[in-house]
């Protein structure tokens, strides 16, 4: 893992683009929750909103840690200029012996990410050795708040994934607040079952963890609104749609959507 000191940034090339227009993803983003112990807790509530054996676990912004990280387009890592930064999603895998594998295509041929002009050069063709670190999986460590449910029945991962956003939907309503403030991942309680993890999206946190902690109840049959919708729409809809899961924010993740599913563990 990598660690960069002061962030990351894009390139002075590459200026920003209007919303929604040429979406470029590299790689997967994957949330971690590290540091979290039950002594740590702020507040623990059992039977969370009236549902026998739901645990809520809230921790606050200076109790846990997030680790987030990026191992590229083919999980191989990036390679990363020891210059400017840049970096590219590395094209083969990296074997125990023999020499590395050769540069991702145009690599050498980048600009340094603090040049206006796309078509300068960072380091010329010359040097003895190339300013490259090989395979590394970016990384950073973020404090929020967060909040964990713990739920009482084991659940597969679309169902309790599918819930975890419907809750994240329904907080949105309640705070009146972009879906996007709240983030929600799947924290492995063993190998095959997990808990809902979310968390403020806002480095440091804002409280919205914790006023969902406190709204309890409402904040669980609002989800179930969300899930549910209409007579109509829950006889029509299987896994999701516009009217309930589905928007910009939880977009990449649309495969793991299972909305009966969902409503089925709450009910």
């Amino acid at each position: 893992l990598m660690f960069p000191r002061f962030g990351y940034t894009t390139a002075a090339w590459d200026p920003p683009k209007p919303p929604g227009r040429n979406l470029d993803r590299v790689g997967k983003v994957l949330t971690t929750a590290i540091g979290f112990s039950l002594s740590a807790v702020t507040n623990t509530e059992p039977n969370f909103g009236g549902v026998t054996g739901l645990t809520a676990m809230y921790y606050d912004a200076g109790q846990g840690e997030l680790l987030i990280r990026n191992a590229g387009e083919d999980k191989h890592g990036f390679a990363v200029c020891t210059r400017c930064g840049f970096a590219m999603s590395e094209e083969k895998r990296r074997k125990a012996s023999g020499p590395p594998p050769a540069l991702p295509k145009d690599f050498r041929e980048h600009a340094s990410v603090f040049s206006t002009k796309m078509n300068t050069r960072c380091w010329g063709r010359s040097l003895s050795s190339e300013p490259v670190l090989r395979h590394k999986v970016l990384a950073a460590r973020e404090t929020t708040d967060v909040l964990i449910l713990d739920w009482p029945n084991d659940a597969g991962e679309g169902p309790l994934s599918s819930l975890g956003r419907a809750l994240v939907l329904a907080g949105a309503r309640l705070l009146e607040i972009d879906s996007r403030e709240i983030g929600r991942e799947l924290k492995p309680r063993s190998a095959e079952e997990f808990t809902i993890l979310l968390h403020d999206t806002v480095p440091g946190g804002a409280g919205h963890c914790f006023e969902l902690f406190k709204r309890g109840r409402e904040w669980l049959e609002e989800a179930r609104r969300v899930l549910w919708v209409t007579a109509n729409h829950n006889n029509a809809c299987d896994k999701a749609c516009l009217e309930c899961l589905l928007d910009f924010g939880g977009q990449f993740n649309a495969h793991l959507l299972e909305r009966k599913g969902a409503l089925d563990l709450l009910e």
